[in-house]
């Protein structure tokens, strides 16, 4: 095989990496008027607002077994999909959310975030971020397909769910959402909280 196959794909992700690191690469933040509703530009999503959440099962970084309708029993829960641990758009979006997750508790939110990542990448992303993420490797994208936002590039297109906490998967609802083809444009940590804030109660 030539050995330019495999070293041009990287040699990409490693300069995009690099200026990510120099701060000349980073996600641009949403528009706040695709904000104020659940917005979507792709052509098909399976789940909508006001839809209960499909159900899964997916390995976490430590390989321990997450359930998304036992999780949603106790938490209200922050859904990320994302394109995996290579994609600088991905880490810089999960490090503005960084300042916020201390608030996050506040409402009862639980953030997961889930990638076609196998198991070990999800650790190497966990051991960046630290205790305050849940990563779920979801390396056959049957989750990403069941949702209707697996890419033509067998990605997810990037996605968040703002999940409702309920007894059950049937009683709880997607109560905002926000996904798009441009993989560069997302909602940042600020934008999340303060939609956040507008749909959940805080903890008493």
């Amino acid at each position: 095989m030539n050995n330019n196959v495999l070293t041009k794909p990287l040699v990409a992700v490693m300069t995009a990496l690099s200026l990510f690191a120099c701060g000349l690469i980073g996600i641009t933040a949403a528009d706040d008027s695709h904000l104020e509703q659940s917005y979507s530009d792709l052509a098909v999503s399976s789940i909508m607002t006001g839809n209960a959440p499909k159900d899964f099962t997916l390995s976490d970084s430590s390989g321990q077994q997450v359930n998304l309708e036992q999780t949603l029993q106790t938490q209200n829960i922050l859904l990320i999909f994302y394109r995996g641990d290579w994609c600088p758009y991905c880490i810089d979006q999960f490090s503005t959310i960084q300042s916020v997750l201390p608030e996050l508790k506040d409402y009862n939110v639980k953030l997961l975030a889930v990638s076609p990542d196998e198991v070990s990448a999800a650790k190497n992303t966990k051991r960046q971020f630290g205790q305050g993420y849940t990563f779920l490797s979801d390396s056959k994208l049957e989750v990403t397909k069941a949702y209707g936002i697996a890419s033509e590039k067998s990605l997810p297109h990037p996605a968040v769910y703002l999940l409702k906490q309920a007894d059950s998967i049937a009683e709880s609802e997607v109560v905002w959402m926000y996904a798009s083809t441009d993989h560069t444009t997302r909602p940042n940590g600020e934008q999340l909280l303060a939609k956040i804030k507008t749909v959940f109660a805080k903890v008493q």
